[in-house]
């Protein structure tokens, strides 16, 4: 194949293996199959190395993300169908959800995808509320000690942290509405959160909230041939993120000041601040960062 990169499953798993993945682990993985090269066996190939990585008392996770958004409607926006509407995130995450054994969260924009044992209770209760309801999917993930994988892409494609923004009920994020397909009716569904906006963390490794979060230490990483991967604890993930809204409010916002969603979203954050504190505890207290 010339001077194309090749990459096997059994390399996968390996690398995997190195930066600390094995029996029994629940990943949420982030990942992008361009960033492989030629994978021998393709996007299967993959699902396979993760799924024998953890083995079968472990769990897989992929987000499977749409846009079903309301106001997408009249154009690209199509209604949510759980077993038919394709994931936006990827070639990997769509082949996890298409497999037999697969379950898929009831959320209209921000579904995942889940194979393992516990895999129907992991992603029950999506459909009730907010994008990352700490009683759905996104909290079960930090409760139950999952590490969040990127797998080829970039470490600014931190669902994690969305998650901790919408625990906290932080005032920036926005109320959406989407629409859902039940039988030959299109439901709407109204009244969740989404991270609409712009982050400090979006981008590159360049991005100054990302160069903090890998000088913690919290992330590890491996190469496989030319991929990046990288694995962080989802409870060290959250603590990182609790801690910088500690000690400073918006802290996941750029300090652009031309930067208008950002600067007028950390004034937000000061002005409710003690509110988010007590957000903050209850996050803590639930066992949601180390």
């Amino acid at each position: 194949m010339g001077g194309t990169v090749v990459v096997t499953r059994d390399e996968t798993m390996a690398a995997l293996r190195r930066v600390g993945l094995g029996r029994g682990d629940v990943l949420f993985v982030h990942n992008s199959l361009k960033a492989f090269g030629y994978v021998v066996g393709g996007p299967e190939a993959v699902v396979d190395a993760l799924l024998f990585t953890v083995g079968p008392g472990g769990h897989v996770v992929v987000p499977t993300f749409t846009s079903s958004r309301a106001a997408d409607y009249e154009g690209a926006g199509q209604p949510f169908d759980p077993a038919t509407s394709r994931s936006r995130l990827g070639i990997i995450g769509e082949t996890l959800r298409l497999r037999p054994n697969a379950h898929r969260s009831l959320h209209p924009t921000k579904s995942v995808a889940a194979i393992g044992p516990r895999a129907a209770e992991l992603v029950a209760g999506a459909e009730k509320g907010t994008d990352f309801d700490i009683d759905g999917p996104f909290g079960r993930l930090a409760a139950w000690g999952a590490w969040v994988v990127f797998l080829g892409t970039r470490i600014g494609s931190n669902t994690t942290l969305h998650a901790v923004e919408d625990w906290l009920d932080l005032p920036y994020m926005a109320t959406c509405a989407a629409l859902v397909r039940s039988g030959d009716e299109v439901v709407r569904v109204t009244e969740y959160r989404a991270p609409v906006g712009h982050r400090a963390f979006y981008g590159g490794e360049h991005q100054p909230f990302n160069r903090a979060l890998l000088a913690t230490g919290r992330v590890r990483r491996t190469h496989l041939n030319r991929t990046l991967i990288r694995a962080v604890p989802a409870k060290e993930m959250v603590r990182f993120a609790l801690d910088g809204e500690r000690a400073r409010p918006g802290s996941m916002l750029c300090d652009d000041p031309t930067c208008e969603f950002c600067t007028v979203g950390r004034a937000g954050c000061v002005e409710k601040r003690a509110a988010i504190l007590d957000r903050i505890r209850m996050v803590e207290a639930r066992g949601l960062a180390t």
